[in-house]
């Protein structure tokens, strides 16, 4: 579900030789590998009333005027997604469960990002989201390079493949900079051959995406930012509206 959470999310990594842990935070948010039929994120829809519905804050888009700016005052961090994204309030949270909650050696769920924007198709379901974007903490990461790698992988693990039986391709950490002073490495990784269907979502889906982003904001503190989305499908998002995404993030000030 969204919620209002707080503080420095940790991150779990499936990787070949086991699980790598970085990082955990005060609002206890953690994450770790489990096999078993799974469960796709859900949030609530455009009348549902418990959907933040905008911010007071006047906050000019710099990607086009009629652009939206997702805020996160937590990582210092904004944004612009397109008009026809929904983009949730400050403080909004989106949680990927786990897909064995009933271990008690496993968190309940296990991966999340906050200050989210969303792209959901009606037809695919309640859980049926085709993209997912927001920012998350990245404590016990190396540098910059390594946390963008690593959000990189989460995404695609925990949207659609945590039995760990689909193939994926994850580059290289690159020099990431936008015009608005952000400066750190970006890595891009793509799922395939998912296999089955994943439950709850009458939509299906066997390959997908995702981008990740890591940075250091004005206080010096490393910021992880991550994009995940469906991909061969009729509503594949148009690759340069994703650049233009990516080229608006920049450092945020809630004080000014």
């Amino acid at each position: 579900m969204v919620l209002a959470v707080a503080g420095v999310l940790a991150v779990a990594l499936a990787v070949t030789a086991g699980v790598l842990f970085i990082g955990g935070g005060e609002d206890g948010d953690g994450g770790a590998v489990a096999d078993g039929a799974g469960r796709t994120p859900w949030a609530p829809g455009p009348t549902d009333p418990r959907r933040p519905v905008g911010d007071s804050r006047d906050i000019t888009p710099v990607v086009a005027d009629d652009w939206q700016v997702v805020l996160s005052e937590r990582r210092h961090t904004a944004f612009d997604v397109p008009p026809d994204w929904r983009a949730l309030s400050i403080d909004s949270t989106f949680r990927w469960d786990t897909w064995e909650p009933e271990d008690p050696d496993v968190p309940d769920y296990a991966f999340s990002v906050s200050d989210i924007a969303v792209i959901t198709e009606p037809e695919c379901g309640g859980r049926g989201n085709r993209l997912v974007a927001g920012t998350r903490g990245t404590q016990g990461a190396r540098d910059t390079a390594h946390a963008a790698a690593i959000i990189a992988e989460n995404l695609l693990w925990a949207n659609y493949d945590q039995g760990k039986a689909a193939t994926y391709d994850v580059g290289e950490p690159e020099p990431f900079t936008t015009e608005h002073g952000v400066t750190g490495h970006i890595v891009r990784a793509t799922v395939t051959d998912v296999p089955g269907a994943i439950p709850d979502r009458e939509c299906p889906v066997t390959d997908g995406m995702s981008i990740a982003v890591s940075y250091l904001g004005p206080d010096s503190d490393m910021v992880g930012w991550g994009l995940v989305a469906d991909t061969g499908h009729d509503g594949d998002v148009d690759p340069a509206v994703i650049e233009s995404v990516l080229g608006s993030i920049r450092h945020y000030d809630p004080e000014e």
